[in-house]
């Protein structure tokens, strides 16, 4: 059967029992991003099929609660360089949405070394991208269709030391980690260390042991990031990437490579993703922020770096959501902020042709909703925040800006049908 036009699924959709809020307005975001992968396969919705019955959630969304049909299923991917913390973030997600669901749509997720989310988008074998890095114009250019991005979740760098003596938060900036990765800091009693921290000047004298990631992992693309805006000797040498040629230290493989070493080998120094439990005897820095403040990467840091994101004015390539944290810097945010992103096609019909149906795009939009107003992922551990209003606020506008064959699929359609204050929400 030919997938019903907007008014008529909108008709559907209330006599299945949802209120329907109005329609909002909002502007376009062009952008991009590089990891987890979700696909969205059988949604069906409406009076007929039945398997739609509103219940109300906190965030005032309205998930369906009964099936009389198969549970829809959302396909998801994720590479294995992601951060094992983030990932059992995901599972956590989808968890929460098949309960919020009545399971009635349940997400499965695969973890698999040769994922490729934004290879798999241009191909058309997924929906929606799920990365941790934004990609470059080129990479969004080379998608078949016009692509909106945005943040959904938010997480941290550390910068992680086993000096014993020292306590579990000295005071460093990013300049003073160039230099140590440089070669050119080579003891924890440096002058240029001590200046930024004094308790420095009484640890017993230790050579500093630089401790870095010799596969390919965003994570050292986002901590060079940092390094590179921090310092324009280490911009112009040895830049930012998944691989560096690194000029002096121990090379390891993969963060738990990287928390063993460190938790063996007092003096070293390292960088671990944020949802890593910290062993015993490891500090994690204190970065120094724009503002000169010395911040920590626990859930204020992460807010208020958020909102420095949220705030900037630097809207060139991804819709905003380039903008550097370690610049835009607010209170006590903490400059290696990272984030991770949902990449979808601003136009689902003209991007994937009639196999992808207004229903089936009702439900993805009705998914990432949810998530981004409800799933906010706790981590089992370490840190792992939730986006702030302000950009949760952000989210739903660029949702709102996909379309199915140029007619915007808003969440909960049209207005009409519906009075205004009636609304329980928008799903």
């Amino acid at each position: 059967m030919a997938d019903p036009p907007a008014n008529d699924f909108i008709a559907e959709a209330e006599r299945a029992g949802l209120v329907l809020p109005p329609k909002r307005r909002a502007n376009p975001w062009l952008a991009t991003a590089l990891v987890v992968v979700i696909v969205l396969s059988a949604l069906g919705i409406g009076a007929a099929s039945g398997w739609l019955n509103p219940s109300s959630s906190s965030s005032g969304f309205v998930p369906p609660t009964t099936c009389s049909s198969p549970a829809a299923q959302l396909y998801g991917s994720l590479p294995d360089d992601t951060d094992p913390g983030l990932n059992a973030s995901v599972q956590n997600l989808s968890a929460g949405y098949r309960e919020a669901s009545g399971n009635c749509v349940e997400t499965v997720w695969n973890s698999s070394p040769s994922a490729d989310p934004l290879g798999e988008l241009a191909s058309r074998e997924v929906d929606v991208a799920s990365v941790d890095l934004l990609p470059t114009p080129a990479a969004l250019a080379a998608l078949p269709s016009p692509a909106l991005v945005y943040p959904s979740s938010m997480s941290a760098v550390l910068v992680a030391y086993n000096l014993p003596g020292a306590g579990e938060s000295l005071h460093l900036n990013g300049a003073a980690i160039a230099e140590i990765y440089l070669g050119q800091v080579r003891d924890w009693n440096d002058p240029r260390l001590t200046a930024l921290d004094p308790a420095l000047a009484s640890v017993t004298p230790l050579n500093i042991t630089v401790v870095y990631r010799s596969d390919a992992s965003s994570l050292t693309s986002q901590f060079t990031g940092y390094l590179a805006e921090s310092d324009a000797n280490w911009a112009d040498s040895l830049g930012t990437g998944e691989q560096v040629s690194w000029r002096t230290g121990h090379p390891v493989e993969g963060n738990g490579a990287m928390v063993g070493y460190l938790a063996t080998h007092p003096g070293a120094i390292g960088y671990l993703t944020g949802t890593t439990p910290v062993p015993v005897g490891v500090g994690v820095a204190e970065l120094q922020n724009a503002v000169g403040k010395f911040a920590s990467a626990n859930a204020t840091g992460l807010a208020d770096a958020a909102m420095a994101m949220a705030n900037a004015s630097d809207a060139s390539g991804s819709g905003g959501w380039d903008a550097e944290i370690a610049l835009y810097a607010a209170n006590w945010s903490y400059p290696l902020t990272t984030f991770s992103y949902f990449v979808l096609y601003a136009d689902l019909a003209k991007a994937y042709g009639s196999p992808f149906t207004w229903t089936l795009a009702w439900g993805l939009l009705a998914f990432l909703e949810w998530a981004a107003h409800e799933g906010a992922p706790a981590s089992p551990s370490g840190v792992n925040a939730e986006l702030p209003a302000s950009l949760v606020t952000r989210v739903g506008e660029v949702l709102d800006e996909v379309d199915y064959n140029g007619a915007s699929v808003v969440l909960g359609g049209d207005a009409e049908g519906g009075e205004p204050g009636n609304e329980t929400g928008e799903f």
